[in-house]
């Protein structure tokens, strides 16, 4: 308690001392200082308490360099008649930019107010560069290289890295003989900016060089110009642009070169395009303003046509100026063939010749020499191997094919025509052969019209076989009789040619000797082709029977067994051959009976003998008339007819009546004009 009274008395004697009792000042012996950045500056300000009373101070800042400064101590007491140094440390960002900054220190006192003193901080340019050229300005010919030789100096206090760069409208052509330099402090070095402009680059240009620390802010640069002259300016110009030729021919165009600079040049020529395009001379001399010509020379082989297109370079050896010309060749087909196949496919059948034809032209503009030749199969060839036509001809010539002994398949025939003159021109054209099988081509049936038939000792038997073709091609059959009959047959002819689905009947005859053995023979016939290859057969069952027995089967039952096909018969063929027959006999039997009795016997024993023999032969002549197609209208007349024969014989007197009736029959004869013979060819007349 007794302290709380003792302080708050004191504080009752401050707050109540009158002002003269408290009092300080400010004092330093170093206002203003020159730094760099980042580098620190120390100034001391003093404080003394001229006061008659002990008191506190506090320190602060403000101005442009406040933000660099630190002071120290920030707060204290001073007893009357003390002095503290209040120690003030700038120090200037890496960025600050070279000049003077204030600062403004503050010292203020619990009981007497407060007092500043005022401070300057000078930024100095302790980091810098320098960079001159020792010709900035320089005038060249295009396509030249310039050379600007610089020095780069580091003006600043510290090691510096500096980099190089460049800008402006020439910086594109232009390159530095050193991209980063390292300089400690003063230190210099020479550098080298290179510039080659284009060759067609005529004109004013400027080139920067900057150099930038790498380190600071240090940046300095040199600007440089160039005045870029046409000293070794050309043009190259072909006489054309376009051609249009023949192949090979040959075609020289004239290349114009003028020297438009102020020096003599050499030019080194180039051609980029077909192999046939060449240049006269690799290299020309043009001096300065003048001009010189040489040949592009052109020169395609046989077969080549088509727009080609070729450049011209030129380039100098001085300064390197190029250019470049393009021109396009048309090169025409002067010698050309047109080669066509009349066919693109077929189907052929081996052992067949056939001829395709073969169209050929020259289209070209000249006479022209062909070797015509076929490949793809050693039975194929051309009738003509060689022709000659002139510009606008052409000429028809046959392939021709005979497959022999050939598989069954596809073939691909190629037929090409190629020139004997030096051009080489060539064509060809295919044809697609396909061989087909010897069964669709030569396929054969042969059918006999009766399947058996019965014949007895001296009486021979006519047999239709039918050999049909039923291939496509047109054959040539061969045939043949085999079996256990094959003795007692014969076939004639032994070969028939038929067109492709034709058919033909041949006749098969058999006859057995008295004394063969009575029973069944088989006797087969075959069709076959030369090789044999392709071949059909039919069998008939040859009967040996007894007379007795082939006298029981009527004529009816005969014709049953055929079964022929309808076909139709001429008539008047047959009319006309039964009428015959028959009125050689009438007229045979009609003479006069009252000859005599031998004669008239013999005679009659000779008609039966004929009239069995007719009998016979009318069956074998229908049979072979009908075999096809049968008309039953026929048949009936052929019963009737035998039905009349029949009677006709049955009716024959005997030997015994001949005398007895012999004065009645010639009166009968004489007065029926001819009696019953004369009926029956009035009814064949009729029929």
């Amino acid at each position: 308690m007794k302290k709380l009274v003792i302080v708050l008395a004191a504080f009752l004697v401050l707050c109540f001392m009158p002002a003269g009792l408290a009092d300080f000042g400010l004092s330093t012996s170093v206002t203003t200082q020159a730094t760099c950045a980042t580098d620190t500056v120390l100034y001391n300000v003093q404080v003394t308490n001229t006061g008659g009373l002990t008191d506190s101070y506090t320190v602060s800042m403000s101005g442009d360099a406040a933000e660099w400064a630190v002071a120290a101590p920030a707060g204290f007491n001073l007893e009357p008649g003390e002095t503290e140094n209040v120690y003030v440390y700038v120090t200037p960002v890496s960025g600050a930019l070279v000049g003077t900054y204030d600062l403004k220190i503050i010292i203020n006192s619990r009981h007497s107010g407060k007092e500043s003193v005022d401070l300057n901080t000078e930024v100095a340019n302790c980091h810098s560069v320098a960079l001159t050229a020792t010709t900035p300005s320089k005038e060249a010919c295009v396509c030249t290289m310039v050379e600007y030789p610089l020095t780069i100096a580091n003006t600043g206090r510290y090691t510096e890295n500096f980099e190089l760069s460049l800008s402006g409208n020439a910086a594109e052509w232009a390159t530095l003989s050193d991209e980063t330099v390292r300089l400690e402090a003063g230190e210099s070095k020479e550098i080298f900016a290179y510039v080659t402009t284009d060759c067609d680059a005529i004109d004013e240009y400027e080139l920067s060089v900057k150099a930038e620390s790498q380190n600071s802010n240090a940046l300095t640069s040199q600007q440089l110009n160039l005045i870029s002259q046409p000293c070794y300016d050309f043009d190259m110009a072909p006489e054309k642009n376009y051609l249009s030729f023949c192949e090979n021919t040959e075609v020289k165009v004239p290349v114009t070169i003028k020297n438009e600079g102020t020096a003599d040049n050499t030019y080194t020529l180039k051609v980029d395009g077909p192999r046939w395009a060449t240049m006269e001379k690799e290299k020309v001399t043009v001096p300065a303003s003048s001009e010189e010509q040489i040949k592009l020379v052109l020169f395609p082989e046989y077969k080549v046509a088509g727009d080609f297109k070729i450049k011209v370079a030129a380039v100098g050896e001085l300064g390197e100026v190029a250019t470049e010309k393009e021109l396009t060749a048309n090169v025409l087909t002067c010698h050309s063939t047109d080669l066509k196949v009349g066919k693109e496919r077929d189907v052929v059948c081996p052992y067949t010749s056939k001829v395709y034809e073969v169209s050929l032209a020259n289209t070209g503009e000249y006479a022209e020499h062909y070797a015509l030749s076929v490949s793809g199969a050693d039975w194929a060839t051309i009738d003509q191997p060689f022709v000659n036509l002139d510009s606008g001809n052409s000429q028809k010539v046959n392939l021709e094919i005979n497959p022999k002994d050939v598989a069954a398949g596809k073939y691909m025939l190629k037929v090409t025509a190629e020139s004997q003159d030096s051009c080489g021109t060539t064509d060809s054209d295919e044809i697609e052969i396909e061989i087909a099988s010897k069964d669709k081509c030569f396929g054969v049936q042969a059918s006999a019209a009766l399947s058996s038939v019965d014949v007895t000792y001296g009486e021979g038997a006519l047999i239709p076989v039918v050999i049909e073709n039923k291939g496509t091609e047109t054959s040539t059959y061969y045939l043949d009789v085999s079996g256990t009959g094959a003795s007692y047959a014969q076939l004639n002819p032994a070969t028939v040619e038929l067109g492709g689905r034709e058919a033909e009947t041949i006749y098969l005859y058999t006859a057995v000797p008295e004394a063969t053995p009575q029973t069944k023979y088989a006797v087969t016939v075959s069709a076959r082709l030369e090789d044999g290859t392709v071949s059909s057969s039919t069998t008939v069952n040859v009967n040996v029977v007894s007379a007795e027995e082939a006298k029981k089967e009527s004529i009816a039952e005969k014709t049953k067994e055929l079964n022929l096909p309808e076909i139709n018969v001429d008539r008047e063929e047959v009319k006309a051959n039964i009428g015959e027959k028959v009125s050689g006999l009438a007229s045979g039997v009609s003479k006069d009976v009252s000859e005599e009795k031998t004669k008239a016997s013999e005679r009659l024993s000779g008609l039966k003998s004929k009239l069995s023999a007719f009998k016979n032969k009318t069956i074998i002549f229908l049979f072979t008339k009908t075999f096809w197609f049968y008309n039953w209208l026929w048949i009936a007349i052929i019963i009737l007819v035998f039905a009349i024969i029949g009677a006709g014989i049955s009716a024959l007197p005997d030997e015994e009546e001949i005398n007895k009736n012999q004065k009645k029959k010639n009166n009968k004869d004489k007065k029926e004009g001819g009696g019953f013979w004369k009926k029956i060819e009035d009814f064949l007349e009729e029929e």
